[in-house]
């Protein structure tokens, strides 16, 4: 008997077989300025629109320049109110990781459904211009909030405060 060859799905369709894909804020190609808005005690975050269902299994970040090896670096994944922590990501950042598009990958990965999502993310370190993001000029979609490292992440986003350029932010899922 012969077996017909499986059906080529385009990427970002999520029927069973298809690829993995990556959902961000905006594209990290279009990030034409950096923020530094975030130290030890302050973290952002941004909202990622129409992420598909499935295993996602990164996040990433679009960084500016660093200025700090063996910064520790957390980031996190919620819902899109803010209001459930869905998993995440405990890591450093580098020199080495000056502009570029720093990924991170949960130990053990959430199952999401299709739905608009936060990611957030906080650096260990002293001053506000050590660590600075990728942004958009012309856009305000990330926002601040004010726990400190060490309690990074809580279980909910409260007290933000602040519109800054969207910084490039990502979902990787594979349905």
């Amino acid at each position: 008997m012969i077996k017909s060859l499986p059906t080529i799905l385009t990427e970002g369709s999520f029927t069973a077989g298809a690829a993995a894909a990556w959902y961000d804020s905006i594209a990290y190609a279009s990030a034409d300025t950096t923020i530094n808005q975030a130290n030890n005690g302050q973290a952002l975050y941004t909202a990622v629109a129409s992420v598909g269902g499935g295993t996602a299994d990164k996040l990433r970040i679009g960084l500016g320049p660093i200025d700090f090896d063996g910064t520790g670096f957390k980031i996190a994944l919620y819902d899109s109110a803010g209001t459930t922590l869905v998993g995440s990501i405990t890591s450093s950042i580098g020199t080495a990781d000056s502009n570029t598009l720093k990924e991170f990958t949960f130990s053990s990965a959430p199952t999401i459904s299709a739905a608009d999502y936060i990611v957030a993310w906080e650096p260990n370190s002293g001053g506000f211009t050590d660590n600075d993001w990728a942004a958009k000029s012309g856009t305000t979609a990330t926002h601040a909030f004010s726990p400190s490292y060490s309690s990074f992440p809580p279980s909910t986003i409260s007290g933000t405060f602040g519109n800054f350029a969207t910084v490039s932010v990502g979902i990787h899922v594979t349905p």
